[in-house]
């Protein structure tokens, strides 16, 4: 059988663009599937710390109310009722929110206070 060369060329030509074509998408695929597997890491890493810090049921015992608007309650319900679990309460969200922020702020709060010319408040 007798092969013109030149057909014999234009077919590694597409071979190698072929497989050109084929180890780029390999390559990328790679890369994404290890960014989509850090980034995952990540999220699942954030999700823990999340629930470590804000959906930990806490026991409450002389509790007193706030008030807090409509949609607001609302959001924090939904919150707790797809993200908690099933002894996580409104209460020790709400509770975990506070503390949280409280600690955050504190020498803020202080700085604040004290400029207004009194001693620290916590």
């Amino acid at each position: 059988m007798f092969y013109n060369p030149s057909y014999l060329l234009l077919a590694i030509v597409f071979l190698g663009i072929a497989l050109a074509i084929q180890i780029g998408y390999f390559w990328r695929t790679k890369r994404k599937n290890r960014i989509s597997d850090q980034e995952d890491a990540d999220q699942t890493k954030a999700a823990t710390e999340f629930e470590r810090i804000f959906m930990t049921p806490l026991t409450i015992r002389a509790r007193s109310a706030i008030y807090v608007s409509g949609a607001t309650k609302q959001k924090i319900l939904e919150i707790v009722r797809k993200v908690g679990g099933e002894r996580m309460t409104v209460t020790s969200y709400a509770e975990h929110i506070l503390r949280q922020h409280l600690a955050q702020y504190k020498e803020e709060i202080n700085r604040i206070y004290e400029e207004r010319g009194k001693k620290e408040l916590f």
